[in-house]
């Protein structure tokens, strides 16, 4: 038996592929959001919650403004259960109004604050939102107008009282004000004049009447693979993984963690919002990314740690090293990632993150132990706390260890169900969900992700898995993105061809790229082609990820160049 983070044990002996997280309870599960941020506030009220480049707010200021709202939305006739959509970027501002809702039970729908106006009103209709916060405006984009101009029942007024052909269910629609940390009171309008009429006592009264397997958010997906996804999440989901990331990373109240992860996509939202909350950290963001802000702020701020994607990693790393900055007090960074270039020693002092997540889950399922690259990139780590894998065989049997199949996975943090049956949902008879995805579990109890199950490429009689490629070429920091796909050669077998995207500024070859694949891989797994697709021809979906269908289109078309064999 092994020790998991605060004393949960997993049996990580034998031979079967199911990894069952014993009855302890697991923190988080007895409380609601609302409970979590009253206890996150309370604890810490003059530590700094969230810097943005316009704002800096204490958690005490964090508490005030989410209470306002909360007063607000029961002046307004938002109640438990009640839908209300979220479009606003990484801020102060995202925060209160997530967790205003959250205080009377009302459930937040977080909804990318770059979509398009047609998919805001496609994601309102869907989540059946009765009310919808959104900001003005990020990065030059005037999202109001966009809004109205898919929505032209809503005319000039917005407000409350809206009786809408396009979205019959939304009777409300705010525009989230952007405040500068010097600015005294409030300025949320209509919101903070219904506020004025009810006492923080029925907040708190409202607050209590919420229980932890009550709807508490609604996280749609990407939809890099197809349509978004509505996840309905109970209450403690979110919770239990704040306090899971927090544990495993180590956080406390002196970290302050610059992330540009979203916050209206789980990833950002567990592992950044929730665990930076769950630890009382400070939380750095911007409302966009641009290398030289991102930058600046971080250095500016002294952050602890950096939890960027990989691109984004790139082109700090890039930036710092024109610019000379000094970056030795930063501990936290990938290890495997392009900051370990520009640091002193180029090894974080604490632990990164690392793992197997996914939307479902609210976050990460499992997180990698070591604060080192790990020697398999397929190696995900042992579960979190209260966390049961199984790897299951076609045939609905559990697979033996190292045996690869599909990976079902539950735990508290587990969501709730579909919104409106938008995709499959297959448990097991313990409640397991069935995940589409394909791996394997070795003897020490560590997940292994191979891909997913239909993207398996069988080149003559042998599997080959597309990520542990991808994965291999995206932690090098070679390519900012990469694509493995099946191709005929002229034989008419098929084989593993690389599609791949340049940095802005690299110059990288395919001898390169092929000489770094061949020191990892063996001969039959290496790519026997690649192509460069240029950055201008994606598309990208509302959480600024790649559009695989589209990208799979560009694949088509493009010219595949084969590999000289010598």
């Amino acid at each position: 038996m092994t020790e998991s983070p605060r004393g949960r044990r997993k049996d990580t002996r034998g031979t079967s592929a199911y990894l069952r997280a014993d009855d302890r309870p697991v923190e988080g599960e007895d409380k609601t959001l609302g409970m979590f941020f009253v206890e996150a506030t309370t604890d810490n009220p003059d530590g700094v919650a969230i810097v943005s480049p316009d704002a800096t707010w204490t958690y005490s200021q964090l508490r005030k403004e989410a209470f306002i709202v909360a007063r607000g939305m029961i002046g307004h006739g938002v109640t438990k259960g009640t839908r209300v959509a979220i479009i606003a970027p990484n801020g102060p501002e995202f925060a209160a109004l997530f967790f205003g809702l959250s205080l009377i039970g009302a459930v937040p729908v977080p909804i990318s604050c770059f979509a398009s106006g047609a998919d805001i009103v496609r994601i309102l209709q869907h989540s059946d939102a009765a009310a919808a916060f959104i900001y003005r405006g990020v990065g030059g984009r005037q999202l109001v107008s966009e809004f109205r101009s898919v929505v032209p029942d809503l005319g000039l007024r917005g407000g409350s009282g809206l009786a809408l052909e396009t979205l019959p269910q939304l009777r409300s629609v705010w525009v989230v004000p952007k405040r500068r940390s010097n600015e005294r009171g409030s300025s949320w309008g209509s919101i903070e004049k219904a506020a004025q009429r009810v006492p923080e006592k029925v907040v708190k009264a409202a607050l209590r009447d919420v229980q932890p397997t009550d709807d508490g958010v609604v996280l749609y997906t990407s939809g890099s693979t197809g349509k978004p996804k509505g996840v309905v999440h109970f209450q403690r989901g979110p919770v239990v993984i704040g306090y899971c990331w927090r544990d495993y990373l180590e956080l406390t109240s002196q970290d302050r963690i610059f992330g540009t992860m979203p916050w209206f996509w789980s990833g950002g939202f567990g592992k950044h919002l929730c665990a930076g909350m769950a630890a009382r950290s400070t939380l750095i963001v911007l409302d966009r990314f641009r290398p030289t802000k991102a930058l600046g702020l971080l250095t500016k701020e002294r952050a602890t740690g950096i939890f960027v994607p990989a691109h984004h990693e790139v082109e700090i790393a890039e930036t710092a090293r024109a610019g000379k900055i000094d970056l030795s007090f930063v501990q936290r960074f990938r290890p495997d990632g392009s900051l370990k270039d520009v640091v002193p020693d180029g090894i974080p002092k604490k632990k990164v993150e690392g793992g197997y997540g996914l939307t479902e889950m609210c976050s990460f399922a499992t997180g990698r132990p070591d604060k080192g690259p790990p020697d398999d990139p397929t190696d995900q780590g042992p579960p979190l706390p209260g966390v049961s894998i199984r790897i299951v065989r076609g045939d609905g049997t559990t697979a033996a260890r190292a045996e690869q199949g599909q990976i079902a996975i539950g735990g508290p943090a587990l969501f709730s169900h579909y919104q409106k049956g938008s995709a499959a949902d297959r448990r097991d008879p313990d409640g397991l969900f069935f995940t589409g995805d394909l791996g394997h579990l070795d003897d020490a109890g560590h997940l292994h992700w191979e891909g997913r199950s239909d993207s398996m490429i069988r080149s003559r009689g042998v599997l080959i898995s597309p990520v542990e490629i991808e994965e291999i070429l995206m932690a090098s920091g070679l390519v900012k993105i990469a694509k493995v796909v099946g191709v005929l050669d002229p034989l008419g077998e098929t084989v593993p061809a690389l599609f791949a995207v340049r940095h802005r500024s690299s110059l990288v070859t395919e001898a390169a790229i092929v000489t770094l694949l061949r020191s990892r891989l063996p001969d039959y797994k290496v790519p026997k082609s690649v192509t460069f697709i240029p950055e201008a021809d994606l598309e990208w979906t509302q959480s600024q990820k790649v559009q695989i269908q589209a990208l799979d289109a560009l694949v088509k078309r493009a010219v595949v160049q084969p590999l000289d064999d010598e």
